[in-house]
């Protein structure tokens, strides 16, 4: 009977050496796949924050203010009641929007903190927070205040918001309408001798009511207030609520204008030629250009004999062309007036004639711009012995 050697699987010790292998690479191989891990997810998560701060603000620029910390961030997603409200503000295409938005990609809910006490102070309206992959927060400090500089020592991933480059675009956006206002006031009251009895007057008339009515409306979403000033019946005050959209009758952070009639030319009873439009001024290259929408109120043809301006920088052209026309003028040597373009300085000796109830747009290029605004006063003398004084004001 011969016999022969057998082995029968592993013996104690290879099984002992394999098992300190797997254990060494597990030791090596886990912390690496749990950071990357934790890494990842702290990438969705700062992802996530960034949509968060976006919806943030486009809240914020419908409704004038945050979430209050009751309704929390669930309100970018569903509405809390009222007509500003204009979201969904934060959507995901993953997960449900409401759980997205309250919870960071390690599945913990944010802190969602407003009006907070930060250092330095003053930095932020809001702040939200996350945990991070320990799952604790670190901020804010004992005192419950948020330390900017406390973000770059642990893991949170915190970030502030604040509504200040948004409130100061509308305040820019308040004060070019405040000009409108203005320019709108002063044809009133060169038209008609008076200021307007409500800035309601104004509408459809000498300004545009605007989109949804919303001309007489400021960026923040408070009406405008209008009214002559109580102690000089010559000015007429215009103002903005401002951010706090409380009425401090232009004080405070009020935006207020002022218009002084007594730089206004009041046109004659019988001015055959009414203003549309208030001045549109633009800046084309060195030059600032402005354009005034006319309608003959005329019940005959006005024929143009001569003009005058009183300013004080030099005019490149005057000219009429017909309205809803693009023929623009285009001066120079040898270059012959085109058909519907009434040139006022082309030194032409062809008829200038404005046929009845004909609408045309004064158009004016200028040189020499050494201000901010010149208010400018044309006046049109016709054939028949009436005259047109048109008084308008260019910005550059």
């Amino acid at each position: 009977m011969s016999r022969h050697n057998q082995t029968d699987g592993f013996t104690l010790i290879e099984i002992v050496i394999a098992a300190a292998i797997v254990a060494i690479m597990a030791g090596t191989l886990i912390p690496v796949v749990f950071n990357r891990v934790n890494s990842a997810r702290s990438e969705d998560t700062s992802q996530e924050q960034k949509k968060i701060q976006t919806a943030l603000l486009n809240f914020y620029q419908d409704m004038n203010r945050f979430p209050t910390e009751d309704e929390g961030l669930s309100v970018l997603v569903t509405n809390p009641g009222g007509p500003d409200w204009e979201g969904p503000y934060f959507t995901d295409d993953k997960l449900d929007p409401l759980t997205a938005v309250n919870n960071d990609a390690f599945g913990n809910p944010y802190v969602y903190e407003l009006d907070p006490v930060t250092d330095p102070g003053d930095v932020a309206e809001v702040v939200v927070a996350s945990a991070g992959s320990d799952r604790t927060h670190s901020m804010p400090d004992g005192s419950s205040t948020w330390v900017l500089a406390d973000a770059a020592t642990n893991d949170d991933l915190v970030f502030f918001v604040s509504s200040s480059m948004l409130n100061r675009d509308k305040r820019l956006d308040t004060i070019s309408e405040l000009d409108d206002l203005a320019s709108a006031v002063r044809n009133c009251y060169r038209v008609g001798g008076s200021f307007p009895a409500d800035l309601d007057d104004l509408t459809g008339v000498y300004i545009d009511s605007g989109f949804e009515n919303n001309a007489l409306v400021d960026d923040w979403g408070s009406s405008y207030s209008g009214r002559v000033h109580p102690s000089d019946a010559t000015v007429y005050q215009i103002w903005s609520h401002g951010l706090d959209q409380q009425d401090d009758t232009g004080e405070d952070d009020d935006l207020l204008v002022e218009i002084d009639s007594s730089s206004i030319v009041v046109a004659e009873e019988d001015d055959p030629l009414d203003v549309e439009d208030s001045t549109d001024t633009a800046i084309k290259e060195d030059d600032v250009a402005f354009t005034l929408d006319l309608v003959s109120t005329s019940d005959t043809d006005l024929v143009i004999e001569s003009f005058e301006m009183d300013s004080d920088i030099t005019s490149k052209k005057i000219c009429l062309f017909q309205f809803n026309t693009n023929t623009i003028w285009e001066s120079g040597p040898g270059v012959a007036v085109p058909t519907g373009v009434l040139a006022l300085n082309a030194g032409t000796t062809s008829e200038r004639t404005i046929p009845a109830g004909s609408s045309y747009t004064l158009f004016g290029e200028f040189k020499n711009k050494v201000q901010t605004e010149q208010q400018i006063t044309l006046v049109l003398h016709f054939t028949d012995g009436r005259s047109s004084t048109l008084v308008f004001t260019i910005f550059w």
